[in-house]
């Protein structure tokens, strides 16, 4: 059990610094939308049902985490990275797919003011895609920019 814990995947001290300091933004960002959900929710104001607006609100800060251990080339897992944003991607996708199926069929995105569970569904996929595509998008950027230095 100690291995789990004290093992730092080869990250040096930069990286290790600011990966905690993504971890105080994502603190921060929870705490903020908890916070708006509890003045809405006070205020008779229902953004999402029940479950699905914790899902937001859980991958709203899973997302920011993950773009910004992206863009500042963070790797908590070491090389395992990549396939996290893969396997993420896809679920996104497929996700993705399954709500625009339930748009199709006739379901509403909203109920009233609210998001209705497809609607839900819906922005969570899109948060999902949203790293993923950022991901593909630096692998991109790096690339180019690699082949540009080699040349």
């Amino acid at each position: 059990m100690k291995f789990c814990w004290n093992h730092n995947w080869g990250m040096d001290e930069r990286q290790l610094k600011m990966r905690g300091n993504v971890f105080q933004h994502t603190m921060i960002l929870y705490m903020a939308a908890l916070l708006a959900d509890g003045f809405l929710t006070d205020c008779r104001i229902i953004w999402a049902p029940g479950f699905q607006k914790n899902l937001i609100i859980l991958w709203l800060g899973l997302d920011l985490a993950l773009c910004e251990y992206v863009l500042r080339d963070i790797a908590p897992a070491g090389g395992r990275n990549d396939i996290l944003y893969i396997l993420e991607g896809f679920f996104g996708l497929l996700l993705l797919c399954l709500s625009l199926s339930a748009l199709f069929k006739g379901r509403p995105l909203t109920n009233g003011p609210a998001l209705s569970r497809e609607g839900a569904h819906l922005a969570v996929s899109l948060l999902m895609c949203l790293s993923f595509f950022v991901f593909l998008c630096k692998r991109v950027w790096g690339r180019f920019h690699q082949a540009e230095d080699e040349d």
